[in-house]
């Protein structure tokens, strides 16, 4: 097998899931139980999608709405109306033209919110209109179900409305991944559900006006208000939590959320962890041997912020914007302290200032060094991210698209059983005390606190920042690019690949260009928008 450089490209594709569970939007919490409701309702539903079906048609072409569309959803729309009001007892009668009317009025607010499909509207505009007709009907759909058995609404965590609200987003989400949006980020996100459940919640209490969520409140009930039990220690009915009360789970938030004012609060910061016991998370750096779907090491982590959440403060937090990366809050406490001074690891710093009298800098570093073995060849690898991280993040799914950049140094290997220094005698892993020994490179001999190891290979032993491998052992350093997705994403061979560098007529994923950063690219076009040309072309060394 070939073994190079390339190889280390694996490290860096480990993504942490958000381990969070999801929570109900503000929804009507009960319907009356009737089956002529339940219809009226899932009607108005199909109605909606129905006609930002048609809008979002004329978007995907950037001509207007066809009237004949409209014409058909119109008619349909009253149509059922009718048939409806013909099976009595219906808590409405008459009202199939109103209600039409108003989804009409729905649809095309829908069109102006997107961006209007009748002027420079594009794909993503449509698909954005055509998600918030499937959001609407699903909703709606919930509520029928409700009207049709028990008059409860299911807006539990994972519930009906949950499911709907959730997949709502991520679909716009995923649409904005598609530029030119006429709007995008997540204000415009927030305005399309806000007016979706503007419209979800007035044709509801049109068609059951006695229900106790619409007498007399111009929204529907919130699930979790403040009210005059709030600091009790008891989750009282309209609680998500109460801040004395015992923990269980999403009842008082749990440890990942904090209560305010009984209500669970977004998160402002969240770690991504890389799971090295998980099928996903592995090392492909060939097709057979020892190194073949290795594991990655343990204990890989970054701690980054959540902010400018779609509909916080409070949960379900919706998606939020990340940025890092950030101090640890719990380093030392069983998980790795990230933050150390570019010339010797083994020192922890919150600045420059403890890193400049070896002319180093303080910089966030991606879990311990890993150590690499393949056909007889040995290497360890030290993953610094380079620049901020950015992207977005759902707290309530884990869907997440974030972009970074990692610098992967790589050192010739010690041995072919230990590739990369070790921390040799220590208790357990990043406890904040050094109980181990290096026993090699820059700091041999002296004290160490385990930072991680890789699964089905003790030899390797456990490594720690605290050893950094030795200086003048660098062979190679290597931009990385982690941006990534929680969607799997494939990569297909073209005529535009790189040619394999020792299988002449063959073509590659992926290789460098021919600049002195050795941008990674998937073909020549990656690499003219860095000032390079050729992606796999050869470079100029040593000037």
């Amino acid at each position: 097998m070939r073994f190079g450089p390339k190889a280390v490209l694996g490290v860096a594709a480990v993504a942490g899931a958000l381990a969070y569970g999801t929570a109900a939007h503000a929804y009507l919490s009960t319907l009356s139980i009737n089956k002529c409701l339940s219809g009226k309702v899932k009607t108005l539903g199909k109605g909606a999608a129905a006609y930002t079906g048609c809008y979002s048609k004329g978007a995907s072409k950037n001509i207007a709405v066809d009237p004949v569309c409209l014409g058909k959803a119109s008619t349909k729309t009253v149509s059922a109306f009718g048939k409806l009001d013909a099976k009595p007892p219906c808590l409405t009668t008459g009202d199939g033209a109103a209600r039409d009317a108003d989804t009409a009025t729905f649809g095309s607010n829908v069109n102006a919110l997107v961006g209007d499909g009748d002027t420079g509207a594009t794909k993503c505009d449509s698909a954005k209109q055509k998600l918030v007709g499937k959001y609407v009907a699903g909703i709606t759909g919930c509520y029928a179900k409700a009207a049709g058995k028990t008059g409860t609404v299911d807006n539990a965590i994972g519930g009906c409305t949950d499911k709907v609200s959730v997949k709502f987003q991520n679909g716009v989400n995923k649409a904005e991944l598609k530029p030119p949006c006429t709007t995008s980020g997540l204000a415009a996100l927030a305005s399309l559900q806000a007016a979706a459940n503007a419209y979800i919640q007035a044709q509801a209490c049109a068609l059951d006006p006695s229900n106790p969520d619409c007498v007399g409140s111009p929204t529907p009930t919130p699930t979790s208000t403040p009210g005059p039990l709030c600091g009790n220690g008891v989750n009282d009915p309209g609680e998500a939590c109460d801040a004395s009360a015992p923990s269980a789970g999403w009842a008082t938030c749990g440890s990942a959320f904090t209560c305010t004012a009984c209500n669970c609060a977004c998160p402002s910061k969240v770690t991504f962890s890389g799971d090295p016991n998980a099928p996903e998370s592995i090392l492909d750096t060939g097709w057979t041997g020892i190194s073949h779907r290795a594991p990655i090491i343990s204990n890989g982590q970054t701690t980054i912020t959540l902010s400018g959440c779609s509909t916080g403060p409070n949960r379900p937090c919706g998606t939020c914007n990340v940025s890092g990366p950030v101090e640890n809050p719990n380093a030392n406490a069983g998980e790795l302290a990230t933050r150390r001074c570019t010339n010797d690891t083994s020192i922890q710093c919150t600045s420059d200032a403890p890193c400049t009298g070896g002319g180093g800098t303080c910089q966030y570093y991606f879990g311990a060094p890993l150590p690499l073995a393949a056909g007889g060849v040995t290497t360890c690898v030290v993953n610094q991210f380079n620049g901020a991280v950015s992207g977005t993040a759902n707290v309530e799914t884990g869907y997440a698209v974030t972009s970074a950049n990692l610098t992967a140094r790589v050192y010739n290997g010690i041995a072919i059983d230990n590739p990369c220094p070790r921390c040799v005698g220590d208790g357990a892993f990043n406890d904040g005390t050094a109980g181990g020994t290096c026993d090699g490179g820059a700091r041999v001999g002296l004290a160490c606190d385990s930072n991680g190891d890789v699964p089905a290979r003790p030899d390797f032993g456990r490594t720690s920042l605290d050893c950094p491998p030795n200086p003048a052992g660098i062979i190679a350093t290597l931009p990385i690019d982690l941006s990534n997705k929680t969607d799997v994403v494939a990569k297909t061979l073209t005529g535009a690949s790189p040619n394999c560098t020792n299988s002449a007529g063959n073509k590659c994923l992926c290789d460098t260009c021919n600049n002195a950063a050795a941008t990674p690219c998937d073909d020549n076009a990656d690499c003219t928008l860095v000032g390079a040309t050729v992606c796999g072309g050869k470079r100029c060394l040593s000037g």
